[in-house]
């Protein structure tokens, strides 16, 4: 059961490592984007006219035949943002990766060192069903609202 634990806790802190590493690299992309926009601003551009200015992502040099994503320079800047889509994006990614290794992993190795039922196994910081717990957490993360609303449009701030 001990090696169970230990095993979730590492999985817990190379989540939060993958995190981290992640805020830091978004916040070096963000200085390489605002040196793209000063640099369109120097050449006559308005600040805005930069943000607009397209971002292609593909391999290599993007050719229309390679493209993975387009985008533009102010869209990206906001998503690196510390309160961007790619911080609350990879914050519940992050909450379902450790909720899913207890529930695949976890809590059947303790159950089976136990040597009771895996519906026995039940901790405070995860709820018990799979679908309710990942939409708990999903909804604590802010992705879905806390209860149906006919205002909600179903899309977040800068998606």
């Amino acid at each position: 059961m001990k090696q169970a634990i230990d095993i979730l806790h590492d999985h817990v802190e190379a989540t939060c490592g993958l995190f981290m590493d992640s805020l830091r690299g978004w916040e070096q992309l963000s200085k390489m984007l605002e040196s793209l926009v000063d640099s369109q601003v120097k050449k006559g551009m308005t600040r805005e006219q930069a943000l607009m200015s397209p971002l292609i992502h593909g391999v290599d040099h993007p050719t229309p035949e390679n493209v993975r994503h387009v985008s533009t320079l102010g869209a990206r800047l906001d998503a690196c943002a510390p309160d961007g889509f790619n911080v609350r994006a990879l914050s519940s990614l992050g909450v379902v990766s450790i909720f899913a290794h207890w529930e695949d992993k976890t809590r059947g190795e303790i159950a089976k060192a136990l040597g009771i039922e895996l519906h026995a196994v039940r901790s405070p910081c995860f709820p018990t069903s799979a679908i309710c717990g990942i939409a708990f957490y999903m909804r604590v993360a802010g992705w879905i609202p806390p209860s149906p609303s006919k205002s909600y449009s179903g899309s977040r701030k800068a998606m």
